[in-house]
This record gives C-alpha cells, sequence and structure tokens, in this order.
C-alpha cells in the first residue's frame, strides 16, 4: 500500500485537509488508490477524461493508468505519482473508470475493486453543449471519486446530471451576475455609434475601467472584409483595467460564433467578457454579455 510521506502530505495537501470532514486518513487512503482511466473516441469522453485526470492527480491520487497523450504529463503535478502501464501495476484498492459519448450526452462508468468486493457506479451526463462540457463532466467525475474516498460523501449507485435542466445545481452555478450591469447608457453611446457607422461590417473595441471606477470605451480598426481589429496595443494600454471586448453582429444575433470562441481563447487563456452587439441594418437592436465559465469551459450567457 502507497504511503505519502506525512511532511510531504501536508505541505501539498495542507489547505485540502482543512476542509471539513477531510482526515489525514481520508488523504492517504486517496494516495493508495490506483486508477484505470479510459474513454471512447468521443471528443466529449477524452477531454472529460484527461480532465479527470488531471483533477485526481492534482488533489492526491497515487496511482494511475491511462491512455499516453493523458499520462505523459501527469508527473508534472504530482512528482511522485505513479504512472502504470498495464492493468497488472494497480493492485488493488483501485478504480476503473470508462466515459463514453452517448446521444444524450455522456456516462461514466466506475467499479471500484477493494479487497475482493466489488461496488459500481454509473453517471449519467444529459447535455447539449456537446465539447464544451468537457471540463464540467471531466470535473464532476473527480469530484464524486474524491467525496468517496475522503468519506465526505459515498458514491450513489447512479448519478444523473441534466445540464438543460435550469434547476440542475450545476447549470445554477452557471448563471452569473452581469459584470457590465453598472455601465452607464452614456458608455454604450459610443459603442453603439461605432457599430452604425462600420455597418455593413463589424465593429469593435474595449470597455476599460477607469481609477476612479468609471468606464469607457475604446474603439478599434476596421480590418480586412468584414473582420474587426483590436491593437494589440490597445490591450496593452488597458491591462489591467480591461473589463470587456465588444463587438457587432451586423444582421447577425448576440451569440459568440465558433470563430469568436476560437479568438477568444486562443493560447488556452479566455479573454475577458464578450459582448456581442446584434444590429439590424446599422441600428444595434440587442447587447449580450458573455462571461466565462471555469465550470463549464465555455463562455456563459448572462441573463439580462
Amino acid at each position: 500500500m502507497l504511503v505519502r510521506d506525512p511532511a510531504n502530505l501536508y505541505e501539498r495537501h495542507g489547505r485540502q485537509l482543512l476542509v471539513t470532514g477531510v482526515q489525514f486518513d481520508g488523504q492517504q487512503a486517496l494516495f493508495a488508490l490506483g486508477a484505470a482511466i479510459a474513454c471512447d473516441q468521443s471528443p466529449l469522453a477524452r477531454a472529460a477524461a484527461e480532465v479527470c485526470a488531471r483533477y485526481l492527480v492534482g488533489a492526491g491520487l497515487g496511482r494511475i493508468l491511462a491512455p499516453t497523450a493523458i499520462a505523459r504529463d501527469l508527473p508534472a503535478i504530482d512528482p511522485e505519482l505513479q504512472v502504470a502501464t498495464n492493468p497488472a501495476d494497480l493492485c488493488e484498492p483501485c478504480l476503473h473508470l470508462h466515459l463514453r459519448g452517448r446521444p444524450f450526452g455522456a456516462e461514466a462508468e466506475l467499479v471500484w475493486l477493494d479487497g475482493g468486493a466489488t461496488r459500481q457506479s454509473l453517471l449519467l451526463w444529459h447535455s447539449s453543449g456537446g465539447l464544451a462540457d468537457a471540463v464540467a463532466l471531466g470535473g464532476a467525475v473527480a469530484q464524486l471519486v474524491l467525496d468517496d474516498v475522503l468519506g465526505l460523501n459515498p458514491l450513489p449507485a447512479v448519478v444523473r446530471f441534466d445540464l438543460d435542466d435550469p434547476q440542475q445545481p450545476l447549470r445554477q452555478q452557471e448563471q452569473p451576475t452581469d459584470p457590465l450591469a453598472a455601465v452607464s447608457a452614456e458608455v454604450w453611446q459610443p459603442v453603439e455609434a461605432a457599430c452604425a457607422a462600420a455597418y455593413p461590417r463589424e465593429a469593435a473595441g474595449l470597455l476599460v475601467q477607469n481609477s476612479d471606477h468609471s468606464v469607457h470605451c475604446v474603439l478599434g480598426e476596421q480590418g480586412q472584409a468584414e473582420a474587426f481589429v483590436v491593437a494589440p496595443e490597445h490591450f496593452a494600454q488597458a491591462n489591467p483595467h480591461l473589463l470587456a471586448v465588444w463587438h457587432s453582429h451586423p444582421d447577425g444575433s448576440t451569440e459568440l460564433s465558433a470563430v469568436d470562441q476560437a479568438w477568444a481563447r486562443a493560447g488556452n487563456n479566455p479573454a475577458p467578457t464578450q459582448v456581442i452587439l446584434a444590429t439590424t441594418g446599422p441600428q444595434v437592436t440587442a447587447r449580450q454579455v458573455h462571461v466565462w465559465s471555469a465550470l463549464a469551459g465555455r463562455y456563459v450567457s448572462v441573463n439580462r
């Protein structure tokens, strides 16, 4: 049975041990646990498996068997981690986790082996978010495992998450407050004027907070064709007081497009709050704020 040196345990996981109900023995039990993580070829399952593995290793898992693409970077999180190369290397206690994509979202099958005893659990993940829900799915699976091992909450036989249900707790956590609620109409006037002037092309710019907590807008430059350009020096001057990036969708919707998402998440570093202004002709008819949700791993629209 693997046992972590107490000094190292407290150094690495001291804050975790402060959580009510988490005991030293529970943290050692997590280090003694082996986990075999597998997934099918669906993008959601593969991404969620990586999130789950990193989450568990960061929390103190001692041994892991996972696809090479996932396992190769895990020792950088915890040098004491033992990376197995075949199932025989995982002596009990161990957990076998298999994530699969499904038409309704995904499922995670968990089989616990400990001293000849076997327990099984099934997590059903209902969501239309697709790959964007990988962080939430992987994190939810890992948290359920940790709660069980650390003695906080035993894992039920069946767990259901429905992120399309507005009453689902995970979905409720994705309804943040509007960080731009206090921005006055006077600030939006030059933004809307820029959108009208640029029509039928896109307009773009920044919202920046001043030292007195007032807000001013920075107008971007017109790029090639229908694209917009926000000069790098504008971002440099705005940081660390950058509140949001805005741009228009001429005769379009207020939803973030695939291009918007890719640009905002370039380099795996989500940009600040995004604001989309939809126009009908040159007139702005709707405005939507989108904020980054670490839980969902994507931008979430703020209810206005």
